[in-house]
């Protein structure tokens, strides 16, 4: 591609992006300040009025990605802020994040919240099922659908 022609479809990609408020960029820096334990950035993005259930780079919501990393701080906060305990991609859902956070206190609290424990993801894996696979049998348990 000419340069100029490679320039003027970069400065296109990056109007369109602008113009369309940049949602996912922004998500997905507060997911990583989640993953990151940054609670005075995520305090201060719910306060400005992040969408709590926004979605980052590859779907992720923020409680997702906070069950997934195991900081409980960050779903206890997300979750007082309406964050959805059945938010989900193709791939699994906040339930299954937290399973492989392999931590039992994120993903009892998880449970306690409300999440559906029967989800199954877009090859049929539930959380149960997952946990089974990577051997956990207390987490298993205690994600057994009845």
């Amino acid at each position: 591609m000419k340069p100029v022609l490679l320039t003027f479809a970069l400065c296109s990609a990056c109007v369109l992006l602008a113009a369309g408020g940049c949602q996912f960029i922004r998500s997905d820096n507060l997911n990583q300040a989640i993953v990151r334990g940054e609670t005075e950035t995520v305090r201060k993005a719910i306060t400005r009025g992040v969408n709590v259930n926004g979605r980052g780079m590859h779907a992720i919501t923020p409680l997702m990605a906070a069950a997934g990393a195991g900081r409980l701080d960050m779903c206890e906060l997300l979750v007082t802020h309406g964050a959805d305990v059945n938010g989900h991609n193709d791939s699994g859902n906040v339930l299954m994040m937290a399973v492989g956070s392999r931590s039992e206190e994120v993903v009892r609290f998880i449970l306690k919240s409300g999440a559906n424990k029967a989800w199954t993801n877009a090859i049929g894996q539930t959380a149960e099922s997952q946990a089974r696979q990577r051997g956990l049998t207390n987490i298993a348990a205690l994600v057994k659908v009845e």
